[in-house]
C-alpha cells in the first residue's frame, strides 16, 4: 500500500479494510494493532544493552532528555498535552530525584501547585513508601460520625 493509504489488506482473508478497523467485517479476525511500535520496541529491545553501554560511557543522559523535550515540543504543536515525570537515583540508597519536563507553558499558581502535588505523587510512587499519616483529626472532626444501632441510624453531628 502507498503511504497515506486508509486502506490495507485483513491479514486472514486478505479482504480490504480501513486501516482502524479492528475487527475484519469478512471473517471476523482481529487485526494487529501498532506494528510499527512493536517493531520499534523489539528492534531497540534486541541493541538495549549495547546503547545502555554507549550512552554510560559517553555521559549522553543529557541527550536523552533533551529529546524528551523535543518530543514534548512536538506533541505540544500537534495540539497534544504531555508531561514526563523524571526521576534518577540519588547519592544515598533509596532516594530519587525527580522533575517534571513539559513543554514551555505559562503555567498559572494554581497549575504550578498542581503539577507540584503530581510530582509529589510520582514520587510516592517510586519509592514504595506510604505516604505520610494526616494528623490526628480533632474532637470536632471525630464529634461527626454515622453510630449504626439495631434497626436505626442516627447521625451525631
Amino acid at each position: 500500500m502507498p503511504q497515506g493509504s486508509t486502506t490495507t489488506l485483513c491479514i486472514n482473508c486478505k479482504a480490504v479494510i480501513a486501516v482502524a478497523t479492528k475487527t475484519c467485517k469478512s471473517c471476523q479476525t482481529i487485526q494487529p494493532r501498532k506494528q510499527r511500535l512493536a517493531k520499534k520496541l523489539a528492534k531497540f529491545e534486541a541493541k538495549k544493552e549495547g546503547w545502555l553501554k554507549n550512552q554510560k560511557k559517553k555521559q549522553n543522559t543529557s541527550h536523552v532528555m533533551d529529546e524528551a523535550s523535543v518530543l514534548l515540543e512536538k506533541l505540544q504543536t500537534m495540539g497534544h498535552k504531555a508531561v514526563v515525570f523524571v526521576a534518577k537515583p540519588g547519592e544515598k540508597p533509596a532516594t530519587w530525584h525527580t522533575h517534571v519536563v513539559h513543554p514551555k507553558w505559562q503555567l498559572t499558581d494554581q497549575a504550578a501547585k498542581c503539577l507540584d502535588r503530581m510530582k509529589a505523587l510520582f514520587e510516592v510512587l517510586i519509592t514504595d513508601v506510604p505516604p505520610k499519616k494526616e494528623a490526628k483529626k480533632s474532637n470536632n472532626e471525630e464529634s461527626r460520625r454515622a453510630i449504626w444501632s439495631g434497626d436505626k441510624t442516627s447521625i451525631t453531628w
